[in-house]
């Protein structure tokens, strides 16, 4: 029995005392090891089915459009020297008003701006399209064979059509407006980001990769991993930090690097930012999108379309969208001129 009083009692109550801040200590420790340590341990234990999953294609494949007309090559470089080509469509009479960057989907190319933006040009607006490194007529990256997901790679081939349209004098920085399709639309959306001068950027079926495939791992973990029921059950913090741990090993091994589009969306959530969205896109869930704002403001518009599927917006409500389209660049691009 301890006594209370006396020096005896004072010595127990200061071994308590110590006792507790170094079993306090201790803990933090495991707290703190266990969030490094639990990620990278699952990680490896579900890296290969993780690649497999990340590294798979969609079953998506762009619709091809015929070539236009008045299609006239030109060739521009990024930064890096890759060579792409792009075409510039001048608008159809009237006075100017601005240019719009088209930034075509995976698989696609230069060409399929027509059902998207060629309606613009009866408005003043010359368009400018281009193909991506490793589509259409441009250059291929050593090494690099793409995916559905942005890297920077895409993200320098937009920041180098915007250098050449206004390095050209062409347009000048306040004049352009970009609008992307799928992957096209998170490289513009990162590259606007970066880049205070562009006036607006419209989408169409954009997404993050780091929120995307956060959810596959969290949703699917149980079909490809034994244990994977208990994985389920982890916090999303432990899913979002397996996601940035193999994302790191599978940029390294593609010679490329994932940008983190989720704050490029929050940032252009306080500029000019349309974002469209088919109701019923398996791939990327609306709320996915939704998500990524979560208080850090909505941007201007977001059109969520009924019946619609990924990157099918515009077959289910073509005149709708091109009245909310047009809209959005005339009210953001050199307004005065209306």
């Amino acid at each position: 029995m301890f006594r209370i009083n006396g020096k005896h009692g004072l010595a127990v109550q200061v071994i308590s005392t110590i006792d507790w801040w170094t079993i306090g200590e201790y803990g933090l420790v495991v707290v703190l090891c266990a969030g490094v340590a639990v990620p990278i341990l699952l990680g490896i234990f579900y890296t290969k089915e993780f690649q497999r999953l990340f590294e798979s294609a969609p079953p998506l494949q762009a619709e091809l459009v015929e070539r236009p007309p008045d299609d006239d090559p030109v060739e521009l470089t990024t930064q890096t020297g890759r060579r792409l080509v792009g075409s510039l469509f001048r608008h159809h009479g009237g006075e100017r008003r601005g240019l719009i960057i088209f930034c075509h989907e995976y698989t696609g190319n230069r060409w399929m701006f027509q059902p998207y933006v060629d309606f613009l040009r009866d408005d003043g607006f010359d368009v400018f399209s281009f193909d991506f490194s490793n589509h259409g007529q441009s250059d291929s990256i050593d090494g690099y064979r793409p995916l559905q997901w942005v890297t920077e790679h895409e993200v320098a081939d937009v920041d180098a059509a915007i250098d050449y349209v206004t390095s050209q004098l062409i347009a000048t920085y306040d004049e352009i407006g970009l609008f992307g399709v799928s992957k096209g639309g998170a490289a513009a959306i990162v590259a606007a980001a970066r880049n205070p001068h562009i006036k607006a950027v419209a989408t169409d079926g954009a997404f993050p990769t780091h929120s995307i495939v956060t959810i596959y791992v969290e949703r699917w973990v149980h079909l490809v991993v034994a244990f994977g029921g208990l994985l389920r059950m982890l916090p999303r913090w432990v899913h979002a930090s397996i996601t940035r741990l193999e994302l790191a090993r599978i940029q390294r091994r593609r010679f490329c690097r994932y940008p983190h589009v989720e704050s490029s969306f929050r940032t252009l959530a306080q500029r000019p930012l349309f974002l469209i969205h088919g109701k019923r896109d398996n791939y990327v869930r609306t709320e996915v999108i939704e998500a990524i704002f979560d208080g850090n403001g909505q941007p201007e518009q977001f059109w969520i379309v009924e019946g619609a599927k990924h990157n099918q917006s515009i077959q289910v409500a073509q005149e709708e969208y091109h009245d909310k389209v047009r809209e959005f660049f005339l009210t953001h691009i050199n307004p005065n001129k209306a």
